[in-house]
């Protein structure tokens, strides 16, 4: 219950964001959008780059990520899902915010160029451990998809069954994650978090 109330709050916070400044979670979830200071902002389509830092113990903390943000159903049957990518090592961590009670269909989640699938993956595995997160190899394979598509029209789609019952396709353009993804890496850098 404590997980499924998170990653609503988590959701919530993210959706109702009306500026930049108002999107932060501290390290331990909680909400506290006024101790992030965001440092960079640059919106690529419905992708955003971010970069923001906030005192922790006594010292300056940094962080960069893209996010992407889709509220597909509004209140009061409240549903969205998300995806989110900070470095991590030399790679990255991406995050999908699914909510608890979404089913897919097997291999719903791709990476579409055109007509042809360029990555697919099924998120039940990730869901029966209560969390969706592609992290090394799987993480590079997934954003190298997105950012080499070269057709007209590339999506990220998710087809899934939402926690209400209602089926759903989430078609998102990604024609412009790789200028997103440049924009990431040279901020990351600049901060030394890659």
């Amino acid at each position: 219950m404590k997980k499924i109330a998170s990653i609503t709050s988590l959701l919530a916070v993210l959706v109702l964001s009306t500026s930049p400044t108002a999107f932060a979670t501290d390290a331990d979830g909680n909400d506290t959008p006024g101790d992030w200071v965001v440092t960079h902002y640059k919106p690529f389509g419905l992708w955003d780059t971010i970069c923001d830092e906030a005192i922790r113990k006594g010292k300056k903390v940094e962080r960069c990520y893209i996010r992407y943000v889709d509220v597909f159903s509004p209140a009061p049957k409240f549903a969205a899902q998300f995806v989110f990518i900070e470095p991590e090592g030399q790679g990255y961590k991406v995050e999908f915010g699914i909510e608890p009670g979404t089913t897919f269909n097997g291999a719903s989640l791709t990476v579409n160029d055109g007509e042809k699938v360029v990555w697919d993956y099924n998120p039940n595995e990730c869901l029966e451990r209560g969390e969706c997160i592609l992290t090394g190899q799987e993480a590079d394979i997934f954003i190298q998809s997105m950012a080499g598509t070269s057709g007209d029209d590339p999506m990220l789609v998710s087809d899934f069954n939402d926690r209400h019952g209602t089926d759903q396709v989430l078609e998102w353009g990604i024609s412009k994650f790789a200028a997103a993804l440049t924009d990431f890496q040279t901020e990351s850098d600049k901060r030394g978090l890659r």
